[in-house]
């Protein structure tokens, strides 16, 4: 049996995996799912990537034997030492090494050699996933067999990962307190003329002492501030903003939404602080959001259908303030090896509710179009138990927090 000293998925975990997609395959009628993307890569094989690289890496797991990993030869050794699968094969590195010269050539011999030149095979064809592959190789290796039958994957995949496993579980609690404790150290810190950007490194070094150190570093946070008085074209509007060297000022109000990532798992929340006391129509946003969030987390448990969830958060905050117009499509997504993975909570989305899915739930009440000020944002992670939920983020959430 082969030893992974390095490897941070346990062996009991990478087993389980593999033999999941591979019923999956079978009920689908595939032979092998060909996969390129990073994330996909390291669900099924445990392999990481340690730099930044634009180097392919790929996985092939056929439906009836052992998968076959394609890996560069610079991080060849760190591979055999990192991951438990058997077969792994690498291309490039110096002539003398003799290995295959590019990772297109490896896919296409491995896949003759496996006798896979005919069949139906799975890709990362849409869905969310993204290969990590140019479109010319990628082509390059389609054209090779015009006897197989090249499918999008997607569906098989995110039916197998919108499921954390107990082990992921553990991980995305951790990453979700490590996210919660910096952003509750950043809105201590808040004060009149600190910038976005002291905010942000006061949030960012919270995260670190509490672990998130990692390579390729990976992780969000985005913080949006700006004058009460700016109207639709100001930065109040701005709903994806990066941190900048805005000094935040008196009256103004803060959003801190995103987080880290922890072992290749993702957190993702909503914090609101105010510098000083904040207006009465902020006040009543807060109010309104949090008739919807409440409405919102009554629902969370297995078997509600995400439409319905969706609906009835938003009309409970309707109704509590007729005022509000909801402008977005969804009130949450899925949340994992990726910040944003589906389902999203759509009105229109008839799937239900798991146990062992780790979702985020997200409701807001805007001044639109008056962007009179920010509006309120909450949002937490939860993971759907067989009960019901259990709140990741639970502590301030339904709290703005104020300073002076």
């Amino acid at each position: 049996m082969k030893q992974a000293p390095y490897a941070e998925l346990p062996r009991e975990e990478f087993e389980s995996r593999l033999k999941k997609a591979q019923e999956l395959m079978e009920n689908r009628g595939l032979n092998a799912i060909l996969l390129f993307g990073n994330k996909d890569v390291y669900y099924y094989s445990g392999y990481r990537r340690t730099v930044a690289t634009v180097k392919v890496e790929g996985i092939l797991i056929p439906a009836t034997r052992p998968p076959v990993m394609f890996v560069p030869q610079l991080t060849s050794r760190y591979c055999e030492k990192a991951v438990w699968v058997e077969d792994v094969r690498f291309y490039g590195g110096a002539s003398h090494l003799n290995y295959t010269r590019t990772v297109v050539d490896l896919v296409v011999q491995t896949l003759k050699e496996l006798a896979l030149d005919s069949g139906i095979i799975g890709l990362e064809l849409g869905g969310d996933l993204f290969p990590d592959i140019s479109f010319s190789d990628l082509q390059a290796i389609i054209n090779q067999f015009p006897s197989v039958t090249f499918v999008d994957a997607s569906p098989l995949i995110w039916e197998q990962r919108k499921n954390k496993s107990p082990f992921e579980q553990d991980i995305l609690r951790t990453a979700a307190k490590i996210a919660l404790e910096g952003f509750q150290e950043g809105l201590k810190s808040l004060r009149e003329g600190m910038t976005e950007a002291d905010l942000a490194q006061t949030i960012w070094k919270s995260w670190f002492s509490r672990g998130i150190a990692d390579t390729p570093m990976e992780g969000q946070l985005l913080i949006r501030s700006g004058c009460g008085r700016e109207g639709p074209e100001g930065r109040y509007r701005c709903t994806h903003a990066r941190p900048t060297d805005y000094p935040i000022r008196k009256g103004e109000t803060v959003l801190l939404d995103a987080g880290p990532c922890y072992r290749g798992y993702f957190a993702d929340l909503m914090r609101q602080g105010c510098v000083g006391r904040p207006s009465d129509l902020l006040s009543k946003l807060f109010d309104t959001a949090t008739v919807g969030y409440r409405k919102g987390i009554e629902l969370l448990k297995p078997g509600v259908k995400i439409s319905d969830l969706a609906q009835q958060a938003i009309k409970a905050m309707v109704r509590f303030n007729p005022k509000v117009q909801y402008p977005l499509s969804f009130v949450g997504h899925s949340i994992g090896l990726a910040i944003h993975e589906p389902p999203w909570f759509c009105p229109t989305d008839e799937s239900f509710l798991e146990p062992g899915m780790v979702i985020n739930f997200e409701i807001g009440a805007y001044d639109s179009p008056l962007w009179r000020t920010l509006g309120a944002f909450l949002e937490d992670m939860f993971l759907i138990t067989e009960e019901g939920c259990e709140n990741l983020t639970e502590e301030g959430t339904i709290t703005l927090w104020v300073t002076d």
